[in-house]
Order: structure tokens, then sequence, then C-alpha cells
């Protein structure tokens, strides 16, 4: 529970913000509504569709589109969101067909096999974005004491200790554990489930620009990382990076190997505080 002091100045430790920080525990994380594209060896068809990121039974890149006629009988086929430029392979998990008196529709359903649909914002010569700092988030990561993170409430100040900082190489990781994380952590445990529990920063050290690529292995570096903090396995989701005025410059949407809440605390956070 966030603490209220008395009002300071000068205060920077502000909460990472991320649209996803009240995502409920469990609950499916909608990513994308319009025009999707479904590519088989021998045809391609186009229809109104859906993308999220389910958390049950496991962390999974889930679609689902309608479209004017079915597809051949196919299990692989190649999804692509052509206003972001994208697209991935894909399996087919179900396929139905509807009829009313205004048309005939077909319900295509799936998820992404063993790859990300990726966007990056390219420039006026073709070549990618670069930036200066990528947003990620964890799934039932460890509870931990961290150092302080304030925010405004009126004329008052709240305060929680949840903020964790440090450096390797040229990098520097800032990890914001929620002000929920202990309640989402209990339910998802309840539900052998999933929740986001923290919310990480990555950037350089020297505050240089870099690419997309390079933010990736950094993220899948600390996958190993994080998991052996946690004592399981736990990965980074929905990385991405917003412009100043909020617009893409580089998103993925993928799904690691991520272990599920378990009642078991982890051995290292019980000798070893994360801070």
């Amino acid at each position: 529970m966030d603490i209220l002091l008395e009002n300071e100045r000068g205060y920077n430790d502000i909460p990472i913000f991320s649209r996803f920080a009240n995502h409920g525990v469990n609950q499916p994380i909608p990513l994308y509504e319009g025009q999707l594209i479904l590519h088989t060896a021998t045809a391609s068809v186009a229809g109104h569709g859906v993308v999220e990121l389910s958390l049950l039974p496991s962390p999974n890149v889930k679609f689902k589109v309608e479209i004017p006629h079915p597809i051949p009988n196919v299990i692989e086929i190649k999804v692509e969101i052509p206003s972001r430029r994208c697209s991935a392979d894909a399996l087919v998990v179900t396929s139905s067909a509807s009829l009313t008196q205004e048309e005939h529709l077909s319900s295509v359903s799936g998820v992404l096999n063993g790859s990300s649909l990726e966007y990056t914002c390219l420039k006026e010569d073709g070549s990618a974005e670069n930036f200066g700092r990528v947003e990620f988030h964890l799934l039932n990561f460890v509870e931990y004491i961290g150092n302080v993170i304030r925010r405004k409430q009126g004329d008052l100040l709240a305060s929680r200790m949840g903020r964790v900082e440090f450096e390797f190489d040229k990098w520097h990781v800032t990890l914001d554990q929620l002000p929920s994380t202990k309640k989402l952590l209990e339910a998802a445990r309840t539900t052998n489930g999933f929740a986001i529990t923290h919310i990480g920063i990555l950037r350089r050290k020297d505050n240089n620009l870099f690419s997309s690529k390079e933010a990736k292995e950094v993220l899948d570096c600390l996958y190993w990382l994080f998991s052996f903090v946690n004592g399981t396995r736990c990965g980074y989701i929905l990385p991405r990076r917003l412009s100043c005025s909020g617009v893409p410059l580089w998103e993925e949407w993928s799904a690691q190997i991520i272990a599920p809440a378990t009642n078991a605390p982890t051995w290292f956070a019980e000798l070893h505080p994360f801070q």
C-alpha cells in the first residue's frame, strides 16, 4: 500500500507508465483490431479480425478473423497485418462457417507458430528508426523491497518501495514493481495462472540510440537473469518504444516460455532480496 508523504520538491522517482499496468489476472490482452490477411500456399483472403495475447493455459499470441469465404483445409498459414507491414507464421486451430441472410462468413482462429508480429517504423529512406529506450513487462515476477517510487496524489505524494535499477555492459535497466503485485501474485497462484507484475525500461548507459535488433538481444539475455532470480522461467512480454506523441516506433508481439504462478516462494528471493 502507498504511504502518503508531505509534499516535497524536486522528486524524480516517478513510476513507469504503461497502459497494461492495471490488466487483470489471466485476462487476454487486446493488441490489434482491423484488417487481417491470411495467406496459404495457394490463396490469400482478407477480413476483419483481432489479435490478442492470451495468458491461459500459457501465454500465446492468438488471432481470429472473419473472412468472406472459407480457406482450404490447411493448418499452417501466414497472418499479415497490412497496416503494420508485418506478418508471422501461424497455425489454424478452428475454422467454421456461418450463413445469414446478408452474407456468408467463415471464422478462422489460431496461434502464432513460434514467431512474432513485429512492427518497425521506417524512415523516408527505408531504414529503421532507432530509439533511446524500450518498455517491457514481466509476468509472475517475484515481489521484492526496492527503492522509492513516488507519485502525486493531489497536494501529497504517494510513496512505495518498488524500484530496482542495475547495469551491465553498456546497458541500464529500471524495473518497477506494480503497487498491486502482491495481490496479483496471490490471485495468479490460486489459478496457476499469469499476471503482469512489473514494468521495465531498457536504455544505454550513455543514452545513445540503439536498434530493435540490439534491444531483442539484450532482452533475451535478461530472460535468463529474471528466470534465475524468480526460480522459474520468467520472460518479458510486449516490448515496445513509443514516440513522444504516442506513435509506436517499434513493437513486438510474441510469447516466450513462462512458468505459471505457484504457491512455492523462490529460494533466491528468500535468501537474497532483489535490490
